[in-house]
C-alpha cells in the first residue's frame, strides 16, 4: 500500500521538485516496484488530465461572464418597495402610538417597598378567590 510520504514525493516528482539525485532514485523505486509504478501511472494521468490549456481567455471573455451574472440576479417585483415602505411607516406610527399612551397606575404595594406578587401566588389567590365565590 502506497503510503502518505510516497504520495507527496509522487507529486513533488511532478511538479518538478525533486532534486536530479531525488528523481534518479525514485525513478528506481517506480521501476522496481510495481505497486508503486501503478500509483505513479494513475497520479500522472490525473496530474496531466488537470492541466488547463496554455494562453489567456479571449478577449472580452470577462466582460461576458460578468454580463451573464448580472442577467442572472433576480430584481425584487415593483410592489415589495412598496411593501417594504409601508411597513416601516406602519411600524414607526405604532411605536409613536404606543409612546402617548398614559402610564399605568402605579400600585400602591411598590411605593410601600413591598415586592409584587409572584405568578404562583396570583394564582393561588385568583384559585382561593373562586373558591370562595363558589361556596357563597
Amino acid at each position: 500500500m502506497i503510503d502518505d510520504l510516497q504520495m507527496r514525493t509522487l507529486l513533488r516528482r511532478l511538479r518538478g521538485e525533486l532534486s536530479p539525485d531525488e528523481r534518479r532514485r525514485l525513478d528506481d523505486r517506480v521501476a522496481a516496484e510495481p505497486e508503486l509504478r501503478a500509483a505513479a501511472e494513475l497520479l500522472e494521468r490525473s496530474w496531466n488530465d488537470l492541466e488547463l490549456p496554455a494562453g489567456a481567455a479571449p478577449p472580452g471573455f470577462a466582460a461576458g461572464v460578468m454580463a451573464q451574472i448580472s442577467l442572472a440576479e433576480p430584481e425584487a417585483p415593483p410592489w415589495a418597495r412598496l411593501a417594504a415602505a409601508a411597513a416601516l411607516v406602519g411600524g414607526i406610527a405604532l411605536g409613536v402610538g404606543i409612546g402617548r399612551l398614559p402610564p399605568e397606575e402605579v400600585l400602591p404595594e411598590a411605593l410601600a417597598g413591598s415586592p409584587a406578587p409572584s405568578l404562583a401566588e396570583r394564582y393561588f389567590d385568583a384559585l382561593a378567590q373562586l373558591d370562595t365565590e363558589v361556596e357563597e
